[in-house]
């Protein structure tokens, strides 16, 4: 080789052990980040909590229901352009809350589990900007009209993106977003409890009645559902043995309690037992009722104001709680409202002396 072509290509020693050096580099930064990944947290939990003037039923019903969040969401708040949709029967278990925007990135969430009015829980899967799951979960404690909420928010963060909580709190970057969740839905639903003091509720004279019913045990979640199945069963076997019905669809509600006791009845003169419908009356009584047209999701309202006015002149109520369902005329509410008349009965002293309370025969 001869003097100028060793100045241009450098001693093959050389050129090895720039190579050696590099991957030594490599090596040390890749066992750092090996080394960071195993002592950074893995785990991440948020809380929050604030006290609502408004009872613990009112405020989880703007919680379970996905299409409430909107109202007080702090990412809708930030974002009102977001993109959602929502799958599945909202405030039901297994329905899903789908979003999309530029900033708060895309993923999903998915209704785990209710204890009303006590306990919601969600599962969170997030795709962008970071993939992740979380679980969230909002309990709910009333005392003296006075409900406080807690926010809980926990995960894992896959290695080796848990570096990140080396540097970055996630209480402090997250707690900022469910503080801010908690003051709108703490506004939210002091407003409706506002609204609720203000429904008229209206003194009637209930008038005994027979009904065809179907009735059954259930939770909270699949009384309506049985109640929107029921109802068109019952009213077909009306129909097909000539009978008509003798007044308006209605629920009624015997037991408020984790299980629900409910029946869907259909008014008739008279009725003879057939397979799993049966006949049932209720007796003449003196009863408050109160008219609600609006989202389901906010029909509780009605129950509220009534609960209300029965605490304020200290009436004793009486099962069943009934909900009658009047076909809503084309030109009156909005589409997707419901319309419902709610009656609560009134115990007299006659009953309270003897204990014994009309439960529907």
């Amino acid at each position: 080789m001869s003097g100028s072509e060793s100045q241009i290509y450098p001693p093959r020693n050389s050129l090895l052990e720039t190579v050696r050096m590099i991957l030594r580099v490599f090596l040390i930064f890749i066992l750092i980040i090996l080394i960071l990944a195993m002592i950074a947290p893995k785990q991440y939990h948020v809380e929050r909590s604030i006290e609502i003037q408004a009872p613990a039923v009112l405020v989880f019903e703007q919680i379970r229901f996905w299409d409430n969040w909107e109202a007080w969401s702090p990412w809708a708040d930030m974002e009102p352009a977001m993109a959602v949709s929502i799958q599945g029967r909202d405030g039901a278990a297994g329905s899903e809350y789908h979003w999309t925007g530029k900033r708060t990135g895309s993923g999903w969430m998915t209704h785990l589990e209710s204890r009303p009015p006590e306990r919601f829980a969600y599962h969170v899967r997030h795709i962008k900007p970071l993939p992740g799951k979380s679980e969230g979960v909002f309990l709910l404690e009333e005392s003296g009209g006075i409900t406080k909420a807690s926010w809980i928010y926990r995960g894992r963060t896959p290695m080796p993106w848990n570096i990140m909580n080396l540097f970055v709190s996630m209480d402090k970057i997250a707690g900022r977003d469910f503080e801010r969740g908690l003051i709108l839905l703490r506004d939210l639903c002091e407003k409706k409890a506002v609204l609720i003091a203000g429904y008229p509720v209206q003194e009637v004279s209930f008038q005994a009645r027979n009904f065809a019913a179907m009735r059954r045990s259930c939770t909270r979640m699949e009384a309506r559902p049985f109640i929107e199945e029921s109802i068109p069963r019952i009213m077909d076997l009306l129909s097909s043995r000539g009978i008509r019905q003798a007044g308006i669809p209605c629920g009624l509600f015997f037991t408020e309690d984790s299980l629900l006791d409910v029946a869907a009845a259909v008014p008739v003169i008279r009725w003879t037992d057939s397979g799993s419908i049966r006949e049932m009356r209720l007796p003449s009584s003196r009863a408050f009722r109160v008219e609600y047209e609006g989202p389901e999701h906010d029909s509780i309202c009605a129950r509220l104001a009534l609960d209300r006015h029965f605490a304020r002149n200290r009436l004793r109520r009486k099962p069943p709680v009934m909900e009658e369902y009047p076909d809503r005329p084309e030109a009156g509410g909005r589409p997707g409202n419901i319309l419902l008349r709610v009656y609560f009965f009134v115990q007299s002293d006659s009953e309270r002396t003897s204990g014994g309370l009309p439960q529907g025969k």
